[in-house]
Parts: structure tokens; C-alpha cells; sequence
């Protein structure tokens, strides 16, 4: 009976796999042209798939032609042009299931000969997620995207690359990071939902935002000395001609030797230009 109950979950996995790949299957289009309105003759675009070619495409007559490119989900393709005469009339455009454009090419006579680029199938008609708004203080972000027809969306974070293998699972299109470090730039990656039955999402659209600074307790009192308490200030002095500097130029502690002051040569000195106009902050 063990026996049976085994033979038959081998068959079952084997059916549920087969349906997996079926489902992952889809077509891409390629849409060529050729401005004469003779077609393009000898030239002709190759797609292969592990090196192994998988089809070719062309036509003989006319000034258009819409073919279908048979595209398998994760697997990576090459696409290669074929050159001959008259490439300068020939122009051509491969579309993903969405309808993005996966290559284009506005005159072939620039191609070559070879392989001109490579992608990795996507049969997801999931559509990614854009951000639109971001509010963000020196411990919290509220991040909030536009809705989808998918009902959840996996949101990750991270101080170099985003943690997308422990994604959070969000059912509302905001979310809100709490427990930050102040002053620190994290990075946020976001993607729609789709079915996460047979793993269908959207791409991940990456995004970056940077916490601000802590409240300093009043009163405040900043000589400059201590250099870990200096680096944390901001100075905001764009293009401007005078500009705010911590340097060695001018000092006013005793037994000091720094401060916060204006220059106009990068705090060589603490001299400014009074015929420009500068709007410069510190804080």
C-alpha cells in the first residue's frame, strides 16, 4: 500500500510540474520592418536559447512583418543579427508579454554581425508597483505605491543590498519602517504580488531614501572639537560662492582650534565674497 500511495505522489508531483512549466510558457513578439517595401532578403534575426538556436526570423516582401517568439519564463536568450545588404533599411523591436519593449533597433546597418544582446524570459503579466510618496523622519519611513490588480506586495529593506530573500508580505499598498538609524541611507525594493501559488510576481523596482538627523537637546552647545559630533553636521552650501565650513581658519574656545564658519576658498579662510548672493545652511 506504501508502496502505491508513493508511485502515485511521484505521478501527481510529475503532472503538477508539467502544469508549472506549461504555465510559464508565453510568446513574445518581434516586430520588423524594412523602409524599401522589399523585405529583407538575406538578413535575418537568430534567438537562441543556451546557445541552442530556437528560431529565425525574417521576411520576404513588404514593409512590415509581425512574428511570435515562443519564450520560456527565467530561462536567458540571446538574440543575433545576420547582416547582408541593405541592413540600413531594416529596423526591428522585440516586445515582452506586457507589451515593453525587450530590444529595439532604429537601423540594423549599425548591428554588425553576432550577438547583440541578451534577456531572461519574464511570463509574468504581473505589473510592477511605482512609489508615490515617501515620508521620512530620523527613526521611521512610510513608503506608499500605486495599487495593481494584484491584492499583496513583498516590500524589502537594506543599508547596502535590500533583503529580498525575507521580504515583508504586504496586503495595503503602504508600509511603514520603524525602528531606523538616524542619518543613514537604506535601500527599498518592491514588487507586486500576483499568484503566490505558482511564484508569479512582478520585477522588483528598487528605490533609496536617507533618514534624518536626531533632535539635539536644548540648549545645544557644539564647539567643533569632538570630531564625531562635528561630522554630523549638515552643511548645504551647493554652488554657492560663500559657503559654510568646519575648518581651523578662525577659532573662539579656549584651547580650541576649530569652527563653523563662512569661506569663500573652502575654508582656507574665513573671508566671503560680499558682492555674492549666498544661500547656504548648517544644521
Amino acid at each position: 500500500m506504501m508502496k502505491k500511495i508513493q508511485i502515485f505522489c511521484t505521478f501527481l508531483f510529475v503532472i503538477m510540474l508539467a502544469w508549472n512549466l506549461q504555465a510559464q510558457t508565453c510568446f513574445y513578439t518581434i516586430n520588423m520592418r524594412d523602409s524599401y517595401g522589399d523585405g529583407w532578403g538575406d538578413l535575418y534575426l537568430e534567438i537562441k536559447q543556451g546557445g541552442t538556436p530556437i528560431g529565425t526570423f525574417t521576411f520576404e516582401n513588404g514593409y512590415s512583418s509581425t512574428q511570435t517568439l515562443p519564450i520560456t519564463h527565467g530561462l536567458q536568450y540571446t538574440i543575433h543579427w545576420h547582416q547582408a545588404a541593405y541592413a540600413s533599411e531594416a529596423s526591428f523591436e522585440i516586445l515582452d508579454v506586457l507589451g515593453n519593449i525587450v530590444y529595439s533597433c532604429s537601423d540594423a546597418q549599425n548591428l554588425g554581425n553576432g550577438q547583440i544582446f541578451s534577456f531572461y524570459g519574464n511570463c509574468s503579466g504581473c505589473v510592477p508597483t511605482t512609489t508615490n510618496f515617501v515620508s521620512v523622519n530620523q527613526n521611521s519611513a512610510t513608503i506608499s505605491w500605486n495599487s495593481t490588480e494584484a491584492s499583496q506586495y513583498q516590500i524589502a529593506i537594506g543599508t547596502s543590498e535590500p533583503d529580498t530573500l525575507n521580504p515583508y508580505l504586504v496586503q495595503d499598498t503602504f508600509y511603514i519602517f520603524t525602528g531606523l538609524m538616524s542619518e543613514t541611507t537604506y535601500n527599498v525594493s518592491l514588487r507586486a504580488v500576483c499568484d503566490i501559488s505558482t511564484n508569479d510576481y512582478s520585477e522588483w523596482t528598487t528605490f533609496s531614501f536617507t533618514t534624518s538627523q536626531a533632535p539635539a537637546s536644548m540648549p545645544f552647545i557644539c564647539d567643533f572639537e569632538n570630531a564625531v559630533e562635528a561630522a554630523q553636521w549638515e552643511l548645504a552650501n551647493g554652488t554657492e560662492t560663500n559657503q559654510w565650513r568646519i575648518g581651523t581658519a578662525v577659532n573662539h574656545t579656549e584651547d580650541g582650534q576649530n569652527a563653523l564658519y563662512i569661506s569663500k576658498d573652502n575654508g582656507v579662510t574665513n573671508s566671503y565674497d560680499t558682492t555674492a548672493v549666498s544661500s547656504v545652511y548648517a544644521y
